[in-house]
């Protein structure tokens, strides 16, 4: 960036990324590659891809950063509801999506501080 030294730019993003939140897109992104693994391995006719698909779209918008602190605690809440919504609208069980609902306690655990 014009006019910003490198050390000014590298602290300036350094205080915007909150660590939990760091952690917790790649903690998605870990969950999610696991539940496509386990549904690729799993012997059935129809694969679990609308799931699948709803799923990402319930991490892609619990990852997107809340300026608001009381609504980024309510969040885990949120994307807990939405993933179960999910699993449970689905025409079979999808137990290889399951992991996923681990996501949303850890999220609460970090961003609530309690680490």
């Amino acid at each position: 960036m014009p006019g910003l030294s490198r050390g000014r730019w590298t602290t300036r993003w350094h205080h915007t990324v909150d660590p939990a939140e760091a952690i917790l897109i790649v903690v998605r992104l870990g969950v999610l590659a696991l539940c496509s693994m386990l549904s690729l391995l799993q012997e059935r006719d129809s694969p679990l891809q609308p799931e699948l698909l709803m799923l990402t779209a319930v991490a892609v918008m619990a990852s997107i950063p809340i300026p608001s602190p009381r609504v980024a605690a309510l969040r885990p809440y949120g994307e807990a509801a939405l993933a179960a919504v999910v699993l449970a609208s689905s025409a079979q069980f999808p137990q290889p999506l399951l992991p996923y609902l681990v996501v949303p306690l850890l999220a609460a655990g970090l961003l609530s501080g309690a680490v």
